[in-house]
C-alpha cells in the first residue's frame, strides 16, 4: 500500500496518530509512506521502533519518487480531496483511518 502524504507538516503528525491502526489493519501488506516531511517518521521510528520495524516492512520514500513512479497517486492518494470528494467534516485523523482501513 503506498500512503502519500504530500502535505504539511502538521498532517504528517495527524497521520502519525494512526499510523500504528492503519500499520495494524493490513498486517500482511507491504507500506510505501511518501512523504514531505521524511524527518518526521524517522524520528518517530527512533522512539516507537514496534510500529516501523515489522515484517512486512515500511519503506519511506519521498513524495517526489512516489509521483515519478506513479504520477496518479498525486490525485488518488491526498487526503483533502477523499475528504471533499466525500462530504467529510470529521478530523483528518478520522479521514486517514477511512482512507487506509
Amino acid at each position: 500500500m503506498i500512503i502519500l502524504l504530500d502535505n504539511g507538516i502538521g498532517d504528517h503528525f495527524a497521520f502519525l496518530m494512526v499510523a500504528a491502526r492503519i500499520l495494524g489493519a493490513h498486517p500482511k501488506e507491504e507500506f510505501f509512506i511518501a512523504a514531505a516531511w521524511p524527518e518526521v517518521f524517522t524520528a518517530d521510528a527512533e522512539e516507537r521502533p514496534e510500529i516501523w520495524l515489522r515484517q512486512p516492512p515500511v519503506h519511506l520514500m519521498t513524495v517526489a519518487e512516489a509521483i515519478h513512479n506513479d504520477p496518479s497517486l498525486k490525485r488518488l492518494c491526498d487526503v483533502y480531496r477523499w475528504m471533499a470528494d466525500n462530504n467529510w467534516t470529521g478530523h483528518i485523523t478520522d479521514a486517514f483511518l477511512a482512507m487506509y482501513t
